[in-house]
């Protein structure tokens, strides 16, 4: 049995009849969801769809803070000030017009860094879940919701049979965040979402929003083959003299605090070259390209740290540039160990 939060992104005035088809469904069924709310809608929105989002919250649907703009930039390149000022507008327009502020947030795209953190923990300090948000450097009093179950292919785009494998790598997982944008879905991607719903109330998992989902630890798991994958990578990084992390974004951030939180301390952040460097310090490490990296000493492990489908491309730079590397070659083996490291973080 795992709890579930159900994270339906893009709530605003114009999507309203895709989330009011979601909200039916919740309710009727009792299995509660969340929500992200784009903040500019309520400033734009009419009484009618803020009294409809106060009866979703009075009847146990979480409406949590999703940013005010909704832009690529407004969590990943924008200033400190800017994020400060897109969380704080947000969290006070749903206090005057909703009645309550956010206790969740989830940025657009799922883009954060570092400057996110900072600016969630001075402005927002009641918010206490973050969803897909890393807090590498521990500096906010708020805990992460990182163990995710795919069921959209692609954004907007729900597959039953992709929801079905990557729900059977979770199952030993105490709980495990579903994402949907049911602005882009079908009438087909309702029907698969409430299938969906149907599948994980029939398989015996609980729902639960945000707030209501309990604290866990790393010793919740029992799982011989994830202890094994964290040994060999602990054992990766105690045989070289330094560390270099090969990803700056979401699952770079989530082995950074692993392996402090395991006396490893890295050094480096590495990136390919030609990506978009968003922050010149990432956990305050330097951000580097490949090209840069090459230039170092070689008494350097790298641990990739990136989605598999850029698995391969990235261990053949690193082959030819003769750099050793920790990365499991079995995908599901390697998900498995990102897995764990999100629900020790």
């Amino acid at each position: 049995m795992s709890y579930i939060v159900m994270k339906y992104d893009d709530l605003s005035l114009k999507y309203m009849m895709a989330f009011t088809c979601v909200a039916d469904f919740s309710l009727t069924r009792g299995m509660p969801v969340s929500m992200g709310l784009i903040g500019q809608s309520l400033a734009l929105g009419d009484t009618l769809y803020k009294n409809k989002l106060k009866e979703w919250i009075k009847k146990g649907i979480e409406i949590w803070n999703h940013g005010y703009f909704h832009t690529i930039d407004e969590f990943s390149s924008a200033s400190y000030e800017q994020q400060c000022q897109s969380i704080s507008d947000t969290q006070k327009l749903m206090k005057t017009e909703l009645g309550q502020t956010a206790v969740t947030f989830g940025s657009p795209h799922n883009n954060s860094t570092e400057t996110t953190i900072d600016a969630l923990e001075t402005v927002a300090p009641e918010i206490k879940n973050y969803l897909f948000a890393v807090d590498g450097m521990a500096a906010a009093n708020a805990r992460q919701l990182l163990v995710r179950c795919d069921m959209e292919v692609a954004t907007g785009k729900i597959d039953f049979d992709f929801f079905i494998k990557n729900y059977n790598q979770l199952r030993n997982f105490p709980y495990m965040v579903i994402q949907g944008h049911p602005n882009f879905w079908s009438k087909r991607d309702f029907d698969q979402n409430e299938k969906i719903m149907e599948f994980l109330h029939d398989e015996g998992n609980i729902f639960v929003t945000p707030c209501q989902l309990p604290v866990f630890t790393v010793d919740d798991i029992v799982h011989k083959e994830a202890q094994e994958n964290v040994g060999a990578l602990l054992a990766f990084a105690g045989m070289h003299e330094k560390i270099a992390i090969y990803g700056a974004g979401e699952i770079g951030r989530e082995m950074y605090r692993f392996l402090k939180a395991n006396h490893v301390s890295p050094s480096l952040f590495v990136i390919s070259d030609g990506q978009e460097k968003y922050e010149k310090e990432i956990c305050d490490l330097p951000v580097i390209f490949l090209s840069e990296f090459q230039k170092l000493r070689r008494d350097y492990g790298i641990i990739v740290a990136m989605m598999p489908k850029f698995h391969n491309e990235i261990t053949e730079m690193l082959l030819k540039a003769g750099v050793e590397y920790f990365c499991f070659n079995d995908k599901e083996r390697y998900m498995a160990l990102v897995h764990y490291l999100r629900i020790s973080i």
